[in-house]
């Protein structure tokens, strides 16, 4: 009992439930698995093999998971696929251009945005920012 009580005080909270999710994620790869913050990550992205995560220290990482798992799992956490190809962490978005339908992270890096995507972008940057 005392754990349900728990669980709807936790529920009935003024704070979100993302605060109460993990704030790091296991990258598989072909010969192991990497335990990384997803605070550290800019962007993933499709390949052939999986998906090639890109942190803010410039590290990439070669995941065997596929980019709608991690789709799942990130939504909630301020991430966004802004094209069929790229996961973005908007925590690291410092500007979106909407005539080159491009976005900029705070290291200067620039993605493409597709165009039936950036309307929501903008919208899920706003609630972001606005927080």
């Amino acid at each position: 009992m005392k754990k349900l009580i728990i669980i709807q005080n936790i529920w009935h909270s003024s704070k979100t439930l993302i605060q109460f999710l993990p704030q790091k994620i296991v990258l598989p790869y072909m010969s192991g698995y990497e335990h990384v913050d997803l605070a550290g990550i800019l962007y993933m992205e499709k390949s052939p093999d999986g998906v090639n995560v890109f942190t803010v220290d410039g590290k990439k990482w070669e995941s065997t998971k596929d980019l709608h798992d991690f789709e799942e799992i990130l939504v909630e956490r301020s991430f966004f696929k802004v094209n069929q190809m790229v996961l973005v962490n908007l925590i690291h978005v410092s500007k979106v251009n909407k005539s080159l339908k491009t976005l900029t992270f705070s290291n200067g890096n620039a993605i493409e945005v597709s165009s039936n995507r950036l309307t929501l972008l903008l919208e899920n940057l706003e609630r972001l920012w606005n927080k």
